[in-house]
């Protein structure tokens, strides 16, 4: 379980407190975003292998988190302070370089696009971020990892309710 708690903050929490302008944009952005309901859809693209679908929703404190639409949810603990430390704890050994890369509109909603690179657990990663301009959250990440792999996460934080069909993960 903690695999998919670092997957998942790995997919939106790139960059390190400190570092000048652009990466303290998107630091600012991911600590908003943790502690905001929100959805995440992540596509993972694996050459060789079909694609696969993860879902998430955050809600007070809540964890959901649904594989390839299976008919039910599992349900962790993950308090927003909780999932902030995790992320501060998770940056500190990373190399992470963070670069504007311009604007982009989509919706009619403007986006700042910043591009990062680090040397994580699953080697090195590049980035790219988008963070409304109007809300200052991620809509959407872009993880490339070794061997063309790509998780592309999108988030959505209006009408976020808990998934019916969620239960605790097995006892270990």
């Amino acid at each position: 379980m903690r695999a998919i708690l670092l997957t998942v903050a790995a997919a939106a929490l790139t960059v390190q407190r400190g570092l000048a302008g652009d990466c303290d944009a998107v630091t600012t952005a991911i600590v908003k975003h943790l502690h905001v309901a929100h959805r995440t859809t992540m596509v993972v693209t694996q050459p060789g292998s079909a694609d696969s679908t993860m879902l998430f929703v955050l809600l007070d404190g809540k964890l959901h988190i649904n594989s390839n639409n299976a008919p039910t949810w599992t349900v962790i603990d993950l308090q927003p302070d909780a999932a902030e430390a995790m992320y501060r704890k998770s940056i500190v050994d990373e190399n992470l370089v963070c670069h504007a890369g311009g604007s982009e509109t989509i919706g009619g909603e403007v986006f700042d696009v910043v591009a990062t690179h680090r040397k994580g657990a699953r080697g090195d990663i590049d980035s790219r971020i988008w963070i409304s301009r109007t809300t200052g959250l991620p809509f959407k990440v872009e993880d490339n990892l070794a061997g063309g792999r790509r998780e592309t996460s999108t988030y959505a934080y209006d009408n976020v309710v808990a998934p019916a069909a969620s239960k605790p993960p097995p006892a270990q």
